[in-house]
């Protein structure tokens, strides 16, 4: 995988074991695995696990402001959940599980 450096046109080659999307997986509450999956999907491509977690642009509060935010809220958490999901089946099994478990 390639990145450019300092914004001036030259590359260099990294090799990451492991990927961690920090946060505002979009900019605007609209996250959705069919929308922003295409954007990480190189990494996948090249057998390179990655995990999402959100920020405040892909949540809304409980307090939200708009008619939207249970349904941002839902999609961005299947985003995550699906990130962790093909974590656990990529290269990173080997150091990674991925099991859900909840209130019973």
């Amino acid at each position: 995988v390639e990145y450019f450096d300092y914004g001036n046109g030259s590359t260099h080659r990294i090799y990451p074991s492991l990927v961690i999307i920090g946060g505002d997986i979009s900019k605007d509450q609209s996250t959705s695995f069919e929308a922003d999956m295409p954007i990480w999907q190189q990494l996948e491509d090249h057998g390179i696990p990655f995990l999402a977690g959100f920020g405040n642009h892909d949540w809304e509060n409980r307090d939200g402001y708009s008619f939207n935010g249970d349904e941002w809220n839902r999609k961005t958490t299947e985003f995550c959940r699906e990130t962790y999901k093909k974590a656990a089946n990529i290269g990173a099994s080997q150091h990674f599980g991925y099991r859900e478990f909840g209130p019973e």
